[in-house]
């Protein structure tokens, strides 16, 4: 019997081979780059502590937002017309709030609740759907659903408060949207195979799309007079941003078969944003310093911030992220991570009122010595 193609049957997806990552992924991705970008500008137009701080606390909720839509369409993209209708509006959804970050500051929040809360929404429809068509899943959808509609409606609740109490409420809503997969997916009572290759390359995918707003961020300063400050601190912040891309990137993904638990499973998916934030909040902080040094400006404290901390914390990250997610042992590439790391606070500490020239070449420099290092010393055997 043929199936309609507004509303075809919502079934696990428990794809064979390599499961390519579709266009409307594709697509729903490109909405994120309008974020992050946003975002990026928020912090540099306020490069400040204030600033930095919503620029943290901003950046989970958008990277929420895409991990939550990710995974239910990692589960079931049947690529109906409900489906596709439904991821429409959440890419419309994730456009309106990146248009709203940069009112934030300014204390504007209720286009930004809105346009969360329309997310939720198209979340919840999701998994309503999954709930009513599909009896193996009625417990696990149910359990799911609480994040999307309890913390949606303390989204909306949260516009009758003043700001900044506001942002309790928004704390508590995501709470509530972060505990729920969790219940859900430790008290489940029957397997739910997950196609691996798929859920590595989405990830792999937003982490090319984090890097690449770091690229418009070095971009900023290329073409400025050779050998001038504004000029260096570009090309050295695209060595670092490149040297970043080799170190996610320089291990064997085929090796992967499966996650080995729960908590293995929630370390990757959640583990990501703190990736996603050091590797965009780097790029914000170059493109910082390349305006400070347009304007003959000494570097200021969230330049230095951004600049030297960020890459060893994402080392750090990195490494802690493949050992709790892979059971990757503590090898010597993960130790010359480690103590490139360590040489970068060393640096930060030695040279901390040093010029963003200085900096970003001593970031460049740590960062090159380690890739350097695991092309010579950590290179897979080959067959």
């Amino acid at each position: 019997m043929k199936t309609s193609p507004l509303f075809k049957p919502v079934s696990l997806r428990v794809d064979e081979g390599h499961r390519q990552t579709t266009w409307l992924e594709l697509f729903f991705d490109l909405a994120f780059v309008v974020s992050i970008a946003s975002l990026t500008t928020m912090l540099v137009h306020n490069p400040t502590l204030e600033g930095l701080a919503i620029y943290v606390s901003l950046f989970f909720p958008v990277f929420w937002a895409w991990n939550q839509l990710t995974w239910y369409a990692t589960h079931f993209d049947n690529n109906d017309v409900f489906f596709r209708v439904m991821y429409l509006c959440a890419i419309l959804s994730v456009l309106i709030l990146a248009a709203s970050i940069e009112k934030i500051p300014k204390g504007e929040t209720t286009l930004f609740v809105l346009s969360y809360a329309l997310i939720q929404l198209c979340l919840a429809a999701g998994w309503i759907r999954v709930y009513f068509n599909n009896q193996d899943f009625k417990s696990f959808s149910l359990k799911i659903l609480i994040g999307p509609v309890i913390g949606g409606i303390v989204w909306i609740a949260s516009l009758v408060l003043p700001v900044p109490e506001q942002y309790y409420a928004w704390l508590v809503a995501i709470v509530i949207q972060v505990a729920a997969p969790y219940i859900a997916w430790k008290t489940k009572n029957f397997d739910i195979p997950i196609h691996i290759n798929h859920v590595i390359e989405r990830y792999c995918l937003l982490t090319i799309i984090v890097l690449g707003e770091s690229l418009v961020a070095v971009s900023a300063g290329i073409d400025a007079t050779p050998g001038s400050g504004v000029f260096l601190t570009a090309i050295f912040g695209y060595v670092a941003v490149a040297c970043i891309w080799w170190t996610y990137f320089n291990w064997d993904f085929d090796n992967v078969s499966t996650f080995k638990g729960i908590s293995n499973l929630f370390a990757f998916g959640y583990g990501h944003f703190v990736i996603f934030l050091l590797i965009a909040a780097f790029g914000a902080g170059v493109e910082i310093a390349i305006h400070s040094q347009e304007h003959g400006g000494h570097s200021t404290l969230i330049e230095r911030l951004l600049i030297v901390f960020t890459p060893p914390l994402y080392l750090i990250s990195l490494s802690i992220l493949n050992r709790f997610s892979w059971g990757m042992l503590f090898d010597k590439k993960m130790v010359a991570r480690i103590v490139i790391a360590v040489l970068s606070f060393i640096l930060a500490f030695l040279a901390g009122h040093a010029s963003s020239v200085v900096l970003t070449g001593g970031v460049a420099l740590l960062m090159v010595c380690l890739v350097t290092y695991e092309v010579m010393f950590c290179a897979e055997p080959q067959d």
